[in-house]
């Protein structure tokens, strides 16, 4: 059983549950502050236009209680302003009221404001005021006046009795005189806060069971070795993680099917190996020994010759399927005539058919252009004709044909020899697997077909001839029936500019 790894202390911080919890609080954050700056700007834009509108309605009552009480000489000397000379224009708290003559000199101010400041507000308003004689009143807002504790509004404009202008007036309030701004930086920021603390936190928990998944796939990973692959997640939620925990085990499923395999071709190999090895260390004994003639030792050797022979074959078919396992099988993908490979083959295998007294034929052979490696087709074709003389007894007949249909070429091998029983059928091209069921190489001689040599074999042939049709993006098939012989056909790409037949 494997080891769990211990969790470093720095974990939690390059954990995924920290960083999209994180992630999460800081976009919500960027949020926040985006609402927070928009609701801020536009309650102190409301807040500005609010004052700038109540003070226009004051200075029109102002301007009727200046010229309800005053007269010239109220614009000509300095004199101190009180409510009441102003009729029944009263005062409020915070608001400001100077008049200045037609030049901008300071003539009269009341309110929280000192001389210094009263005389640049009258020098301000003179230089920047928009100058209307009809009487309008036009609005000069100066926001920010130093020399106050608190941001003010100020409106002036021209006033006088009778279409002439007599100076000017002045009158100003706090833009936020009951501190509602500050009151709403507080509250937006003591809410962002308590907002991003609880989604922090609810982030972190929301990730915690997202991720929940994950740490089950740790957890299996962790406990799988090679010699325990049976242990699946079997997370059916309909999610990425669902996906990845899917995955994972098609992924176990995979790696079992690899180590099984692997574990019984390893097996298989020691078996087959094996059996040779004591064949021939039986009659190394029996020659060696004592009493033995020249006809006996030479008996003994060939079959030491028999045993070498078949153990080369299979120790090269055996490091074949290595490479081809472990992909260091470099293909060529040239274009050749498969028909013009197949009666190659038949040519190449006539005179071990004949040796067996079995008829070899080629059927038709029609041009058939396809692309690929032609060593390996032809051990693929090959494997198929010397499976169909090994196992046809004398007298037998082995076909060999080509044709094309549907944009495919196809090469036929058929035989009409004993044939494969259906349960064997789906397996005949695994390794090792052998329709006598026989582990020897031998087959015993009460198996074999009447008037034949005993079956000598790997085991191997067909899972080559697989691999070989796989990797031409190809497929095989094999049709058989006790009695009545067997037929396999692979069919393969044509070539693109293969002439029609």
């Amino acid at each position: 059983m494997a080891t769990s790894k211990p969790i470093s202390r720095f974990t939690f911080f390059h954990s995924i549950r920290f960083r999209m919890a994180l992630w999460f609080t800081l976009v919500l954050a960027m949020a926040l502050l985006m609402f927070s700056l928009f609701v801020y700007f536009r309650e102190s834009r409301s807040t500005y236009d609010d004052a700038a509108a109540r003070l226009m309605v004051r200075l029109r009552e102002l301007n009727l209680a200046l010229q309800e009480s005053g007269s010239e000489d109220n614009f000509s000397s300095p004199q101190i302003l009180t409510p009441m000379s102003l009729g029944p224009f009263s005062l409020q708290r915070g608001e400001l009221v100077i008049i200045t003559d037609q030049s901008g000199n300071l003539i009269n101010f009341w309110g929280p404001i000192d001389e210094a400041a009263a005389a640049q507000l009258a020098t301000m308003s003179v230089s920047t005021d928009n100058k209307d004689r009809r009487g309008v009143f036009p609005a000069n807002i100066q926001y920010s006046l130093d020399a106050q504790p608190d941001e003010y509004v100020n409106i002036s404009a021209p006033i006088g009795q009778e279409g002439q202008i007599l100076g000017r007036v002045i009158i100003g309030e706090p833009v936020d005189p009951t501190h509602a701004l500050p009151r709403l930086v507080l509250t937006l920021v003591l809410s962002g806060l308590i907002t991003l603390t609880a989604a922090a936190y609810g982030g972190y928990w929301l990730a915690g069971r997202t991720l929940k998944p994950i740490k089950e796939i740790i957890h299996t990973a962790q406990e799988i070795s090679g010699s325990d692959l049976d242990r699946r997640l079997n997370i059916q939620t309909r999610d990425e993680l669902g996906e990845l925990a899917g995955t994972f085990d098609q992924m176990l499923d995979r790696l079992q099917a690899a180590f099984t395999r692997q574990r019984q071709f390893t097996a298989d190999a020691s078996h087959e190996l094996r059996t040779p090895l004591t064949i021939m260390g039986l009659e190394t004994s029996r020659a060696l020994s004592a009493g033995r003639n020249l006809e006996e030792i030479r008996a003994a050797l060939k079959i030491i010759q028999s045993e070498n022979e078949f153990m080369t074959r299979l120790v090269g078919e055996l490091l074949t399927l290595a490479r081809m396992d472990a992909g260091q099988v470099a293909l060529r993908r040239d274009p050749l005539d498969l028909s013009d490979l197949a009666l190659d083959i038949v040519e190449r295998y006539a005179p071990i058919a004949a040796r067996k007294e079995i008829i070899l034929e080629a059927g038709e052979l029609p041009e058939l252009t396809i692309c690929g490696d032609r060593p390996f087709l032809g051990q693929m074709i090959g494997n198929l004709v010397d499976n169909a003389i090994k196992y046809s007894p004398a007298g037998s007949r082995v076909l060999v044909e080509t044709g094309q249909d549907s944009g495919q070429a196809w090469v036929k091998v058929s035989d009409n020899g004993p044939g494969i029983s259906p349960e064997h059928l789906p397996h005949i091209f695994d390794r090792f697997y052998r329709v006598d069921g026989a582990r020897s190489h031998n087959q015993p001689e009460n198996d074999a077909p009447a008037g034949s040599e005993p079956v000598t074999g790997s085991g191997l042939g067909l899972s080559i001839v697989q691999w070989i049709v796989d990797v031409h993006g190809g497929r095989i098939k094999a049709e058989s029936e006790p009695g009545k012989g067997s037929l396999f056909e692979v069919r393969l790409p044509l070539a693109p500019e293969a002439p029609a037949s």
